[in-house]
């Protein structure tokens, strides 16, 4: 392939522009030889393995601008030069051996093939990056300005990525890597991402599940508190749906204890940024697809039939799934942090099925959709296990969130509101918003209105005042509360327990680790009861809750002396129904 002459079809983009005549930007002071190929003439894009180069792009190249790693694998397609999606590794033969860390060769990961045309649909003139001490997820740089600083270089032999030896680096603020200016430093802090405290399990027989059980049914039994209401209230969180495959965040696995760098999207960093909004989009794209397949499990219909029996009268869930009123539609579901099945404008408050919004992603990003299907084709979104994803090359976090850390958020798109987009939202002066799509129908700069978010609550929103109001109003109509897999770090669910607490209800917490201030919450407990009064469990829910369905019928069984009452068989039982293999015809 010729380098004196641009390529005669480019598949991804634009072909690379003529390199602008400038001074090597590699200092000279620091010893390092300029490479040669920096030039004025036209150059196809060089290799560069996990370095991050302008280009992004380190899987496609002719034959022999790669060679085989010592002690690499791969191929029949890497060994040829060309990316398959294998795990092999390869050393950049255009590298210069001087920016080599820690000394030659080093290896460089072999990323998918998807993924490298995702990364070459930037077609930025090639140059060396500065980084800071510590080199940034891809998105993070994607979106920060050039500076002065020094080069990093990702090689999976370096725990942690150093400097390149004396390469300092000087990029002109004209240089086409400026591509966003960075995000502001949230002024929000996440709330309890480290280990609670485990917890002192109440009563003390309680720790096995036949004690856990006993105290459970003790629990429901008695008459409550005078002057409150016989029913009780449950509040849930994502520890909940972990047995359905989803990722939770503080449990055993949570995403705070294996993914110590994740954090969300802020919500006033999705209205005021594209490229937050690109960024959750993006990753949001590539998670609904699991989110859309999980299914309740026993759990979730354990609490629709404790409903049934009359002993739960509203479910309040942080969890924004929607298993809960697939599980249990008869049951009143109040979905305090909202639903991840809708979104809804920014602007006109309308709100679209999330089905259709996942069809326009798809036709408004190609790459992206070829680039889901090698991932669902490879199984690596069927997994929930931390190290198998990793090994794969993808991290899960909670509510649909799937990250590809080498994958170029920046080129994402995502539509507009279609209502805005036909009429314009009013300003407070009465002139008109204005609401832009590129050809093909996605938003787009300058625009200042139509746009689609999550219909859930994000972090730093406030919860609406009406479903504020009727939490507060599930808790003043039940007379206990039943608390399963949350630790309440978000005051939003933490405040309508202390609610209860004030009222004199009975509380029950049923989660695998610890719950924020549950030491308030039985500061008071005697120690004696059985269970009436409070209870403090650390068992699984999908294994405590059909387990207790199942003593609660046959204690209703056996008051009725012994009669076939209704819905005493196991096959009327919507749990047992679900955990029970169906018999032969």
């Amino acid at each position: 392939m010729g380098t004196t002459g641009q390529r005669a079809a480019w598949p991804w983009g634009r072909p690379p522009g003529p390199r602008r005549a400038a001074a090597p930007r590699v200092a000279a002071a620091a010893g390092v030889a300029p490479d040669t190929h920096r030039t004025a003439r036209p150059v196809e894009r060089r290799p560069r393995g996990d370095m991050y180069c302008s280009c992004r792009a380190s899987c496609w190249s002719s034959a022999g601008r790669r060679r085989r790693a010592a002690d690499g694998g791969g191929d029949a397609g890497a060994r040829s030069g060309r990316s398959v999606g294998g795990r092999g590794w390869f050393v950049s033969a255009t590298m210069p051996a001087a920016l080599l860390s820690p000394s030659p060769p080093a290896r460089f990961r072999c990323v998918p093939s998807s993924l490298c045309k995702l990364r070459q649909q930037l077609t930025v003139d090639q140059c060396i990056e500065p980084f800071p001490a510590a080199a940034p997820p891809l998105d993070r740089f994607l979106a920060s300005p050039p500076t002065v600083g020094l080069c990093q270089l990702h090689s999976p032999d370096i725990a942690s990525p150093s400097p390149l030896p004396s390469a300092s680096v000087a990029v002109d603020s004209a240089s086409p890597c400026a591509v966003a200016a960075p995000m502001r430093k949230p002024l929000l802090r996440i709330p309890y991402t480290d280990i609670l405290a485990p917890p002192a399990v109440a009563p003390a027989s309680a720790r096995s599940l036949p004690g856990a059980l006993a105290a459970l049914e003790r629990f429901f039994a008695p008459p409550p508190p005078r002057g409150l209401p016989a029913s009780a209230v449950i509040l849930t969180g994502a520890g909940l749906s972990v047995a359905s495959g989803l990722a939770d965040y503080r449990g055993p696995n949570g995403t705070y204890r294996v993914n110590k760098t994740y954090r969300p999207v802020y919500h006033y960093e999705f209205l005021t940024s594209h490229e937050a909004r690109q960024r959750y989009w993006a990753r949001s794209f590539l998670g609904w697809a699991a989110l859309r397949r999980a299914s309740p499990n026993a759990a979730h219909y354990a609490i629709g039939d404790l409903g049934d029996l009359g002993l739960i009268r509203t479910v309040i869930t942080q969890n924004v799934d929607s298993l809960h009123p697939k599980a249990h539609p008869q049951i009143p579901s109040l979905e305090l942090h909202g639903y991840l099945r809708a979104t809804v404008c920014t602007s006109c408050r309308s709100e679209f099925p999330r089905d259709e919004f996942q069809q326009q992603l798809a036709r408004l990003n190609p790459r992206w959709a070829d680039l889901l299907r090698d991932a669902v084709a490879s199984g690596a979104l069927e997994t929930e296990d931390p190290a198998e994803r990793t090994f794969r090359g993808l991290t899960s976090n909670p509510d649909g969130d799937v990250d590809f850390p080498e994958a170029p958020y920046t080129t994402f798109r995502y539509p507009a509101c279609p209502r805005c987009l036909a009429d314009p939202p009013a300003k407070p002066d009465g002139r008109r918003h204005a609401v832009r799509v590129d050809s093909q129908g996605a938003w787009t700069l300058p625009s200042t209105a139509g746009i689609l978010k999550p219909a859930v609550v994000m972090f730093g929103e406030s919860i609406a005042a009406d479903v504020k109001t009727a939490a507060e109003d599930a808790i003043d109509g039940a007379g206990r509360l039943l608390v399963v897999g949350t630790s309440l770090a978000t005051y939003s669910a933490w405040r309508l327990v202390k609610r209860a607490k004030d009222r004199g209800m009975p509380i029950a917490i049923v989660n695998m680790g610890g719950v924020r201030g549950e030491e308030q919450l039985f500061a008071d407990l005697d120690p004696r009861q059985a269970g009436e009064r409070g209870v403090r469990v650390e068992l699984s829910t999908d294994q405590l809750l059909p387990a207790l369905v199942s003593e609660l019928r046959k204690g209703a069984a056996a008051a009725s002396g012994g009669a076939s009452a209704a819905g005493a068989s196991p096959e009327s039982s919507n749990v047992l129904k679900y955990t029970l293999p169906s018999r032969p015809v």
